[in-house]
Parts: structure tokens; C-alpha cells; sequence
């Protein structure tokens, strides 16, 4: 009887299809485009299950997997033709339209803006390089308090290019990252400046 049972059992867990799920929804941005991509998991579906995606709050596509091949479903979506700072929300939406009202299986959003102008991150990098500048030049000249605030500046500034730029521009993000360094290190040279003058004038 046991036996039995577990042989039903073994049965019905092979033979039952398995619920979709959708997994890794990321994106990627330039200037003027987006790509969304997502990896939906399944091996069977469960039928009357639907696949759809929604973009800015109108259905781009929508699929019956159990009436479509895997290799024909779609797992990225381009975006393309857009403007600089353009943001745009992505939902994909898995659903069970076997009961009424229909089951949302699972679900996946996202708002992506578009990168600024490129010269936008040049301006900001200029900006970089001439409080790096400023700091140094004020630093020998022993005005270690505003130079200290100039460092304090060209290394938010460079940290902010860093983490913006990395998605579309790797190489800029790591010139980026060097700066910062470079200005941490110039914010405990002028820093290490002032508590040396301190403990000199106390002496």
C-alpha cells in the first residue's frame, strides 16, 4: 500500500506541469535607449498561464505559454529613440487565466531613467579636476580650511560620477574612482595640515 502510494505520488509530482516564475529582471540604459531582460523559469506550463509585459501602463505583448514554444517567448525588451533623462516603467506580468478573476502569479516592475547628455559627465569631471586644482593650490598657500571644503567637493563629485557612469561607460567610472581617491588623499594631506598647525600654534 505504501508502495502504491508513493509510486501515485512520484507520478503526479512528474507528470504536473510547474508554474512559470519570472527571475533576473535587470536593466541597462544609455542616452537614448533601455533594455529590460528577465529569465523566465519553466519547464512546463501550467495552462492557460500568460506572459505579458506593460510598458509605461500599455501591454506591449502578451503570450499563452502553454500555446507558444519557450525558444519564442520573448526574454529582453529594447526601448530605443528616447531622449536624454527619459524615464519610462517596465512591468512584466505572469497570470493564471484558467479562474475568474484571473491569478497573478508573479510579478516584476521597474523605472529606468536614460543617462544624461555626455556632456553633462564632462562638465562634471572638468568640474572634478578644477577643485582637485583649487585644493592643492589653496593647501600651499596654506588656506587649508577652504582648500579642505574644495576637496570635500571635487571627492562627492567624483563619487557621484562614479556610481552614474558605471553603467554605460565603465572606463569613465574608473577615471572617475581614481579622482576620488586622488582627493581622499588630498582631504587627510590638508586635514593632517590643520591638526599640525593647531598642535603647533598650542606649542
Amino acid at each position: 500500500m505504501k508502495r502504491l502510494f508513493l509510486l501515485i505520488l512520484i507520478c503526479l509530482l512528474v507528470v504536473c506541469p510547474v508554474c512559470a516564475s519570472i527571475n533576473n529582471f535587470s536593466n541597462t540604459r544609455g542616452e537614448t535607449w533601455i533594455r529590460w531582460a528577465w529569465d523566465l523559469n519553466a519547464s512546463d506550463y501550467v495552462a492557460c498561464e500568460t506572459f505579458s509585459m506593460y510598458l509605461d501602463g500599455s501591454a506591449v505583448f502578451s503570450y499563452m505559454l502553454n500555446n507558444t514554444p519557450q525558444d519564442l517567448v520573448p526574454d529582453y525588451y529594447y526601448l530605443t529613440n528616447l531622449h536624454a533623462n527619459e524615464q519610462h516603467s517596465a512591468k512584466l506580468v505572469l497570470s493564471d487565466n484558467s479562474v475568474i478573476p484571473q491569478i497573478t502569479l508573479d510579478t516584476k516592475a521597474s523605472i529606468v531613467t536614460t543617462n544624461q547628455p555626455i556632456t553633462y559627465y564632462y562638465i562634471v569631471l572638468v568640474v572634478v579636476l578644477l577643485l582637485i586644482f583649487a585644493s592643492i593650490l589653496l593647501s600651499r598657500f596654506n588656506f587649508l580650511v577652504l582648500g579642505l571644503i574644495f576637496t570635500v567637493g571635487a571627492a562627492i563629485f567624483a563619487g557621484y560620477l562614479a556610481v552614474t557612469t558605471f553603467g554605460f561607460n565603465p572606463s569613465f567610472s574608473l577615471i572617475s574612482l581614481l579622482l576620488c581617491v586622488i582627493s581622499l588623499a588630498i582631504l587627510v594631506y590638508t586635514g593632517y595640515g590643520i591638526y599640525d598647525d593647531k598642535r603647533t600654534w598650542r606649542d
